[in-house]
């Protein structure tokens, strides 16, 4: 045949490339199949090629390149009449909804179902509502939800792409989540037989981490583990994929409860929702390994930032709670811990200023030091004569030796690197607005 029939088996063989797996291979074919596609097979009856590459590439989160079609495609076939409406559409919700966009994906997806729906239009229309249900579940509104996912069920009874349904089983599985809880919802992913494991995590970067952490949570790690395996199985046949790279990384610092790998995993992610899942999973392998309370209010400030910044009000107002409670643990705590007088009851700042006393240096010393005011070290030290009932440096001195001697010298809390080098309170302000600049940033 001529160049439609090589148009048409090359974007063929891309796709079933894709089911299989082969990612590197799939995009090869797809990218010569669009290659190979004139402008007369773009306005006829074949589909376009562009349209399966962008579906492609939001799977695998590379959102520069599906900008760039998004904008050839609607440019292309915005004339072309309402049948394509609800495909561009779709395309275009799906990106921005992985981008992070969600307002703007509920406001395009909304206007072309009402369209479509006005028009008597079926195509795409099921993964139109699934954007919307999604947003609602991230915003908390399960009722709207609950709608949209059964609107979403007929239409997905005519028929779809593998895509369309994954998005689909993804919506319904979160409905059963928020309602009946994760156990529930893993038993009703089993049932469903529509798109396999495989085709979900492939197609699904926010599925595998979420799998796994719910099988976690319910006690089936068989269950995570071969999800996990079966993500680092995808990650390894396609180099090269950061999509899929992350989410087996993501899957493996659940695994392992690994804070660390968690917490590099979130600044990987190039979805915001998904960064910020990583970064609240960060913070509670954190908290369930006894880790410093301010690493854990900075992992969890961190998700509620790309929570909100993504639209998930429901996710945001949960971590939240969980900061208020940290915050209440950590103030009852130290309540509850720190003796009203000896050693143990100095604070953070008391020591410091005493083991650097204790050393023989000057007020005036100490403050340079730590980079502190004199009045604060004065202040300090005040307060450390009166919690160890003494009067003179002399005794202060003995008493730091004693102590220092029968405990480890990281109990006194390490001196940052900076309080040691730093020289002068000019130095001191210009770092933090430094600081202050970097995090604006």
């Amino acid at each position: 045949g001529g160049g439609a029939a090589l148009t048409g088996a090359l974007l063929a063989m891309g796709l079933l490339s894709w089911e299989h797996g082969r990612v590197p291979e799939s995009l090869s074919l797809v990218r010569a199949a669009v290659g190979r596609a004139s402008r007369s097979l773009y306005g006829g009856e074949l589909p376009d090629p562009r349209v399966d590459l962008a579906d492609i590439l939001i799977s695998l989160d590379e959102f520069e390149e599906v900008e760039s079609l998004l904008e050839s495609l609607e440019s292309l076939h915005g004339d072309a009449g309402a049948a394509w409406v609800p495909a561009l559409a779709a395309l275009r919700c799906r990106f921005l909804m992985a981008a992070g966009q969600a307002e703007a994906a509920v406001a395009v997806a909304s206007a072309a179902a009402d369209l479509a729906e006005s028009l008597g239009i079926s195509a795409c229309v099921a993964s139109l509502w699934a954007t919307l249900a999604l947003a609602a579940l991230r915003r908390g509104d399960l009722n709207e939800a609950a709608h949209l996912v059964s609107r979403c069920r007929a239409e997905a009874s005519l028929g779809g792409s593998s895509r369309s349904v994954s998005e689909i089983v993804w919506v319904e599985t979160g409905l059963v989540e928020a309602q009946q809880g994760g156990g529930r919802a893993l038993d009703a992913l089993r049932a469903d037989r529509r798109p396999d494991t495989f085709q979900l995590l492939l197609e699904n970067p926010l599925a595998g981490p979420w799998w796994v952490r719910t099988a976690l949570n319910a006690g089936e790690r068989w269950q995570a583990t071969t999800v996990a395996m079966t993500l680092q199985d995808l990650a390894f046949q396609n180099p090269g994929v950061p999509a899929l790279a992350g989410a087996s990384r993501h899957a493996d610092g659940l695994m392992q409860d690994d804070p660390d790998l968690l917490l590099d995993v979130a600044t990987q992610h190039r979805r915001p929702w998904l960064a910020a899942s990583a970064a609240e999973d960060a913070a509670l392998a954190l908290s369930s390994q006894g880790r410093a309370v301010h690493l854990v209010h900075s992992a969890l400030e961190r998700a509620l930032n790309g929570y909100t910044r993504t639209a998930a009000s429901s996710d945001s107002a949960r971590i939240r709670r969980r900061l208020r409670a940290l915050n209440r643990r950590e103030r009852s705590g130290r309540a509850r811990m720190r003796p009203v007088s000896g050693w143990a009851s100095l604070t953070e700042a008391e020591r410091r200023v005493a083991l650097a006393v204790a050393e023989g240096l000057t007020n005036a010393q100490a403050a340079d030091r730590l980079c502190l005011s004199r009045h604060t070290v004065d202040f300090h030290l005040r307060q450390t004569f009166r919690k160890l009932d003494i009067r003179s440096r002399v005794e202060l001195a003995r008493l730091s030796a004693l102590e220092t001697a029968t405990v480890p010298l990281q109990s006194f809390g390490a001196m940052p690197q900076a309080l040691e080098t730093c020289t002068s309170p000019r130095r001191v302000g210009a770092e933090k607005q430094g600081r202050r600049s970097a995090t604006h940033l």
